[in-house]
């Protein structure tokens, strides 16, 4: 296989690119983009996100709520035009994800890294999701001459456009290397146009910054599962999962387990980076939005040396085969941040996946703290936040007494049954930690109530008329049909 370049000539079968409204649940599709990528194509991305309203995304606060995902299937294609598509995607600020048993190569690979959004003072962060069963390959560009084409003037535009396809490799280096890794590029650069580099480890997925999603979690002991996060959420991850496969923890790596501000934080004695003297801290935090990010890894010394983003899938071996990994958590995040602060015990590996592991009575230092009024208002909820926590109470098992956006009485008590039921100090009020836990805990029930929402057809307003003697319309109405 090789990078389309310039006018590369596929077999008959090979389809134009098409993008369509929907696409796969699992991945949240919002649209998908299918066949061989052309010219032309970033323009057509361009026109449906205008015709349909995708605005450019801005997740100053650190929620991703608003931001379109749109999913790739392609073998590739042209490799320049591959690039103009992930400008537009990056210009707008659109998540990219590859579905499971979907194939995104060569050109396409290259749109799916553009998958980013833009936070505070324009800082720009990856935003990509690739499935465990997802198939995901890089190769080098190559000199592509069409086929009995080989004349001078014909080599030397292949060499023309090459060239200039090695330029635009580059520049996407400006990006920054959190989000076009030089690891990768080099990877690319490396691997020959009739090659392919596939994302197959726990290890590539993290140093190249691609979300494996969804995955659950491991069935190991917690000072195992705290060293794999760190590891892979490492800057030199290639570096410690080496080291720590060849030394491993020598005595217990967790130091500490404590709530502070509203997180939970745990932290390992030293044992990472030079001579072993830096501790690492993996703290969860408050951000509902981010369904598979848990919040972030930092490496301590004096002060913070690093900090990463923490996703499930960091918890497993930096080597284990992605498509090893198991597909649905037996927990949800706060459970699993209780089982590494040893207040209940980590997930079985003969555990029943509908079942949710019991707690055990926590120690005193990670007892939640009681959610003020004042802690919710901090939400700043709107009448559509309101209307979700309550859909998803009543999903739960948590009977609202309707879905108005209105936090009245049986909302209140719906909460404060939701709060014992799950531990936590019954106030009938939410704070983010609790907000986070609760989207978790209805993850599944409520997708799938968005997933037969989105199939229902919709009504519409349409003229409704009887048709009287003469044969003229009378005694019209508007209806919704």
């Amino acid at each position: 296989m090789v990078f389309a370049l310039a006018a590369l000539f596929l077999p008959a079968s090979a389809l134009p690119a098409t993008i369509t409204l929907g696409g796969d649940a699992i991945m949240q599709c919002d649209a998908t983009l299918t066949g061989e990528i052309r010219d032309g194509d970033a323009e057509k991305l361009r026109s449906f996100a205008e015709q349909n309203g995708w605005e450019p995304a801005f997740a100053g606060s650190g929620s991703t709520d608003g931001i379109r995902t749109l999913c790739l299937d392609s073998n590739g294609g042209s490799y320049l035009e591959g690039i103009e598509l992930g400008n537009v995607i990056g210009s707008i600020g659109i998540r990219t994800a590859v579905g499971p048993d979907r194939t995104c190569e060569s050109a396409c690979a290259l749109t799916f890294m553009y998958g980013t959004f833009r936070t505070f003072e324009d800082i720009i962060l990856p935003e990509r999701r690739l499935h465990p069963r997802g198939i995901l390959g890089f190769h080098a560009p190559g000199l592509v001459v069409p086929r009995g084409e080989y004349t001078e003037d014909a080599v030397k535009d292949a060499y023309r456009v090459a060239i200039q396809s090695v330029e635009r490799l580059a520049r996407m280096r400006g990006m920054g290397q959190s989000i076009f890794p030089q690891a990768l590029f080099l990877t690319i650069l490396g691997t020959p146009p009739e090659d392919m580099h596939y994302v197959r480890t726990v290890q590539e997925a993290a140093t190249w910054n691609i979300e494996v999603f969804p995955v659950g979690f491991p069935t190991t002991d917690r000072h195992h599962a705290v060293l794999n996060a760190c590891t892979n959420g490492s800057p030199n991850a290639g570096v410690m999962a080496m080291f720590n496969r060849t030394t491993g923890p020598t005595l217990d790596l967790i130091e500490s387990a404590n709530w502070e501000a509203g997180e939970l934080r745990i932290t390992t004695r030293d044992f990472f980076h030079v001579e072993a003297m830096y501790k690492c801290r993996l703290i969860q935090e408050n951000n509902a939005a981010q369904r598979s990010h848990l919040g972030k890894v930092e490496f301590l010394d004096v002060g913070v040396l690093s900090n990463s983003p923490l996703y499930r899938y960091f918890f497993f071996p930096p080597d284990m085969p992605i498509r090893d990994i198991p597909e649905r958590p037996d927990m949800s995040d706060g459970q699993f941040f209780e089982a590494l602060a040893a207040a209940r015990p980590m997930p079985a590996p003969d555990a029943s996946r509908a079942e949710v592991t019991p707690p055990t009575a926590p120690p005193a230092a990670l007892i939640a703290p009681l959610a003020t009024e004042a802690d919710e208002a901090r939400l700043n909820l709107d009448r559509a936040a309101r209307q979700e926590i309550q859909r998803r109470l009543t999903l739960a098992g948590f009977d609202t007494g309707g879905v108005d956006g209105d936090l009245g009485p049986n909302s209140r008590r719906a909460i404060r049954d939701w709060q014992q039921a799950r531990g936590f100090p019954a106030s009938g009020h939410l704070n983010a930690s609790q907000r986070t836990r609760l989207i978790e805990d209805s993850r599944d029930l409520y997708d799938a109530w968005l997933a037969e929402e989105q199939a229902r057809p919709r009504k519409r307003r349409v003229k409704v008329c009887q048709r009287g003697a003469l044969g003229l319309l009378v005694n019209c109405r508007m209806e919704w049909r």
